[in-house]
């Protein structure tokens, strides 16, 4: 009788415990729980961002596309006028050279255009 006493108390005691471990855990899974939720919420708030970012790198990069062009527009049109002033130079230089030996004191005469512009 003793020993289904003791038993029975052991019994008891393993009970008490089982019980006290499943309501922690039932209180853990709960907190888990609002945490995955908070997480979900994030998650949905980080993909809107991400779309937004999306759309403004869409958008910077048609207006990269745009400059692209610009900055083409502008370089060709430097590249005509350095063309009109070679031609400038060249069609000026002759008659430079001819006054400039008329000039006192020995000037040498007009050199022509710089060599980068030729």
């Amino acid at each position: 009788m003793t020993g289904f006493v003791i038993l029975a108390a052991y019994g008891f005691l393993l009970i008490y415990r089982l019980t006290s471990d499943v309501h922690d855990m039932v209180g853990e899974a709960r907190i888990m729980s609002q945490q995955m939720q908070a997480m979900t919420r994030s998650m949905a708030n980080m993909h809107q961002d991400t779309s937004a970012i999306s759309g403004d790198m869409t958008a910077m990069t048609a207006q990269m596309a745009q400059m692209q062009a610009e900055m083409a527009r502008m370089s060709q049109a430097v590249t005509l006028m350095q063309h009109s002033a070679t031609n400038i130079d060249r069609s000026v230089s002759p008659m430079l050279g001819t006054v400039t030996r008329f000039m006192p004191f020995g000037a040498s005469g007009y050199p022509g255009a710089p060599p980068y512009s030729r």
